[in-house]
């Protein structure tokens, strides 16, 4: 079974005690079914097995897994690049930011919808934290499995 990963960044860092919390709303939003019935990704359904979305232990990093029943053509994996980057900025990172995990408090206000930026946020809330789908590009690459 052709495995793909693919690995970007959040805009900040989900706090240590919060990774555990945030990686189970990964799991429990199974994004597979999403891909599969998606029309922008038609060639999805029936190749792809399960897509996943798994935060690293730093809180800061996560890697998107595809298991898939053949091997992706170049085209596929430029689409699913661009289908997890829109999930990232709305569908599924819509959804995640607007969890009490991914609230960030350290103080400075970055893109605060709260306040006006560059001013000390009410409670040191400097907004939420979602995936960076700005900066980061998602390249699918086959992961080799001995």
């Amino acid at each position: 079974m052709p495995l793909y990963e693919t690995k970007g960044t959040l805009t900040g860092t989900i706090e240590p005690e919060n990774i555990l919390k945030a990686q189970a709303y990964l799991t429990d939003d199974d994004m597979t079914r999403y891909l599969t019935s998606d029309s922008d990704t038609p060639w999805a359904k029936g190749v792809v097995e399960l897509i996943r979305w798994n935060l690293s232990a730093n809180g800061h990093d996560y890697t998107v897994t595809v298991f898939a029943l053949r091997e992706l053509t170049e085209d596929e994996l430029k689409q699913l690049s661009s289908w997890v980057s829109g999930q990232n900025s709305d569908g599924l990172g819509e959804g995640f930011e607007q969890q009490e995990f991914a609230e960030n408090h350290d103080g400075e206000c970055g893109e605060c919808w709260a306040c006006e930026a560059g001013d000390a946020c009410e409670n040191d809330y400097a907004g939420m934290i979602s995936f960076d789908w700005e900066k980061n590009k998602l390249p699918f690459a086959q992961v080799v499995t001995a």
